[in-house]
């Protein structure tokens, strides 16, 4: 299941914030394991951030999700749908509608979001080899923007702020060379603030 939410959010950390508040928010959907979310940009009217809640394999039931997703964001765009679904539920103003709808489609196409809650990300809390961050972070693959390729063996630094990228083989953790060739975020948190 992935549910796409425009809220009008306007900037980085806004977005970041209602992600990792998502899964408390939704608690009443009931069993929340394996959720994801993910920030992206939006280009429907003004631009802005939408927000994207998924599973890559057991979902809660959709009755669920979807009563506790609109009481949790009633005045939000949103959008429920499964992957390959030919409908989908959608609720709120028409232009947020379209901005969730975006997302949603950015999400099921493998195509883009900024991974901000998933399975694992707790274990990326130190300076780890890349075989640790693959094998114990759910990370399908380490990204060296603008370099050779990462070797299992090398030491990626997280510096408490990690933010995947999603692509249709899951989570892609794009990391830069430091100066003392520690592996670290290419996205760094001050960023994005």
């Amino acid at each position: 299941m992935i549910v796409g939410i425009d809220a009008g959010i306007d900037a980085y950390g806004a977005a970041d914030l209602l992600a990792r508040q998502l899964p408390e928010r939704l608690a009443a959907a009931g069993d929340l394991t394996g959720i994801h979310t993910a920030t992206h940009t939006v280009q429907v009217g003004d631009p802005r951030f939408a927000v994207t809640v998924f599973w890559q394999d057991v979902s809660p039931p959709a009755d669920a999700l979807w009563a506790a997703v609109t009481a949790a964001l009633p005045d939000a765009g949103l959008v429920m749908t499964a992957p390959d679904a030919e409908d989908a539920r959608t609720s709120g103003p028409e232009l947020a509608v379209l901005g969730a709808w975006v997302a949603v489609t950015r999400i099921a196409r493998g195509a883009s979001g900024r991974v901000v809650v998933w399975p694992g990300a707790a274990a990326l809390d130190g300076p780890l080899t890349v075989g640790q961050a693959l094998a114990q972070g759910h990370i399908a693959a380490v990204e060296v923007v603008g370099g050779a390729p990462a070797g299992p063996d090398e030491i990626v630094d997280p510096l408490g702020f990690v933010r995947p990228r999603w692509r249709p083989a899951g989570c892609v953790l794009q990391v830069q060379r430091g100066p003392d060739g520690l592996l670290v975020p290419f996205e760094r948190e001050t960023l994005t603030r």
